[in-house]
C-alpha cells in the first residue's frame, strides 16, 4: 500500500517503520538502551504526517532493479513518460564524491514553472561513516540496475542511497521554526524508536509510558544533548512496510560538535538544518543522496538538477 501507514501507539502518531540510523559511537549515546543498537545509535521520525505522501510509483521493484513504478523505470527496465521527480514540490540533493567518502553536500532546490530552481547555498553534510548504500525507496527495492554499489543494511555505518520522500519535521520544541510549512510534531522525554526486529512495534515510535514494552532495543529522541534539536525523517525502507534488516531510523539531525560521522543518518549545521526545515513544503519533499557519478548517471531520467546548475 501507498501512501502513509500511520499507527497510533499510546499518545503519539507512530509508524510501520524505523531502526538504526543516529550519531556514531563517537557522539554523544542519547539513551540507547538494549541489545542490538550499536552506540551512539540515533533515531528517527514518527510519520505523524497527516493527508498521506504515498510514492507515486510504489515500491514495485525487485532487489537489483529500479522498480519505481509509475515513476523512473520499472523493474521491466522500460521509462515511463515522468521522472522519478515529477511529483516533487521541493527537493534535497546530497552529492558525496564517491560511495565510501562520508563528506558531500546537500543542495536546495524548489519549482520555478519550468524546472528546479536553487534555494540558497549548498550545506556541508556528514554522512555514515562508511559512506553510502543503496536503501529502499522511490527508485525501488536497492541497487539500481546498470549502476554500481551495495545495498544499505542495518548496522553497516552507511547512509541510503536512492530517492526518498521526508516529510516530517520532529524537534525538542513544542512549536515549528517560525515559518516551517512541512508536518512539524514535537519530541516528548520518553519518546522512542524501536530497533528490535523482533518486536511488533519494530521501526515505530512508541512512548513506553503508555505502551507494553517487547523490545530489547530502543533509542530515545529526545537526547540529553543537542543532536536531534531539529529531525527530517527519511522514508527509507518504508513501503508498503520494512523489510527487518534494510536499515531504518534515517535522519537528516543537527552534527556533532566533533565532526565525527553518524550511523546511517545526514548530518549537518545546526541552524542550516533549521533553514532546511523552514524552506521545505508543506508536502512531497523528495530527498535524493547519490555519488556524483552515479547522480550525473541517472540526473535525466530522474528529473535531477544537472550537477553544477
Amino acid at each position: 500500500m501507498n501512501g502513509w501507514q500511520l499507527k497510533f501507539v499510546g499518545a503519539l502518531v507512530c509508524t510501520a517503520w524505523l531502526a538504526g540510523c543516529g550519531a556514531s559511537g563517537t557522539e554523544p549515546a542519547g539513551g540507547n538502551t538494549g541489545a542490538g543498537s550499536s552506540a551512539g545509535q540515533g533515531a528517527t521520525g514518527g510519520q505523524g504526517a497527516t493527508g498521506g505522501q504515498g510514492a507515486t510509483g510504489g515500491q514495485g521493484g525487485a532487489a537489483g532493479t529500479a522498480g519505481t513504478g509509475t515513476a523512473g523505470t520499472n523493474a521491466g527496465g522500460s521509462s515511463s513518460t515522468t521522472t522519478l521527480s515529477s511529483d516533487a514540490s521541493y527537493l534535497l540533493t546530497v552529492v558525496t564524491p564517491n560511495w565510501t567518502d562520508p563528506n558531500g553536500q546537500l543542495a536546495r532546490w524548489k519549482r520555478d514553472g519550468t524546472g528546479w530552481a536553487r534555494d540558497g547555498a549548498d550545506i556541508p553534510i556528514i554522512l555514515g561513516r562508511n559512506g553510502l548504500g543503496w536503501g529502499r525507496g522511490l527508485h525501488g527495492e536497492g541497487v539500481v540496475s546498470g549502476y554500481d554499489g551495495v545495498n544499505k543494511m542495518e548496522g553497516d555505518g552507511k547512509s541510503p542511497a536512492g530517492a526518498f520522500w521526508a516529510d516530517l519535521a520532529l524537534g525538542y520544541a513544542d512549536t515549528a521554526p517560525t515559518g516551517t510549512q512541512v508536518q512539524y510534531q514535537a519530541l516528548t522525554p520518553t519518546v522512542q524508536c524501536i530497533e528490535d526486529t523482533n518486536s511488533a512495534y519494530y521501526n515505530q515510535i512508541v512512548d513506553p509510558a503508555t505502551t507494553t514494552p517487547d523490545w530489547n532495543s530502543t533509542d530515545r529522541l529526545k537526547r540529553t544533548d543537542g543532536l536531534y534539536e531539529f529531525l527530517v525523517f527519511v522514508r527509507q525502507n518504508t513501503d508498503p512496510a520494512a523489510v527487518p534488516g534494510r536499515g531504518s531510523c534515517i535522519l537528516l539531525h543537527v552534527w556533532s560538535p566533533s565532526g565525527a560521522a553518524t550511523a546511517g543518518c545526514t548530518s549537518m549545521d545546526r541552524d542550516k538544518l533549521k533553514e532546511v526545515i523552514q524552506g521545505m513544503a508543506p508536502a512531497k519533499n523528495l530527498l535524493v543522496q547519490l555519488p556524483s557519478a552515479v547522480y550525473t548517471g541517472l540526473a535525466s531520467a530522474w528529473g535531477l538538477p544537472p550537477l553544477g546548475s
